[in-house]
């Protein structure tokens, strides 16, 4: 369990990923934030799956995903979220675009926590006649310091 993990009630802890065992002493220092990882835009073909990440600067978990209105537009399937190679999807089916959309309801997330380095993926799928320009961004939790 890792500090993130140390604030949240047991019931929605989730796995450390990419880092040592903490201090105990680090858990009650700073503050928990809501901040953002924003995935590196990019562009998917028509046709194409494609990975989208979002490398973390610092220990990270998420709450939400929200993707841009263009993914939506063209009806983007979410295959896949990972924290490093962690799935937070349990089947092989892809998500509907509408449950990330910035009206969603109900589309919360209780990943896995990623620390400093590690990557957060979108597997997307783009079954549009053209290229789309994608950026899924991630709202979650930090510990900041202060």
């Amino acid at each position: 369990m890792d500090a993130i993990d140390a604030m949240f009630d047991p019931q929605i802890q989730g796995v450390e990923i990419g880092a040592s065992a903490p201090q105990a002493a680090t858990y009650n220092q700073g503050k928990m934030k809501r901040l953002v990882a924003a995935g590196v835009a990019t562009t998917v073909g028509a046709g194409l799956t494609s990975d989208i990440n979002a490398v973390t600067s610092q220990a990270f978990k998420m709450q939400r995903l929200y993707v841009n209105a263009a993914a939506a537009t063209a009806l983007f399937i979410i295959n896949n979220i990972r924290v490093s190679t962690f799935s937070l999807n349990v089947t092989n089916n892809g998500m509907c675009i509408d449950m990330f959309l910035r009206d969603a309801v109900g589309s919360d997330l209780s990943g896995y926590t990623a620390q400093q380095g590690v990557g957060l993926t979108v597997n997307a799928t783009n079954p549009s006649g053209a290229g789309v320009l994608f950026n899924p961004s991630f709202i979650g939790w930090a510990l900041v310091e202060g």
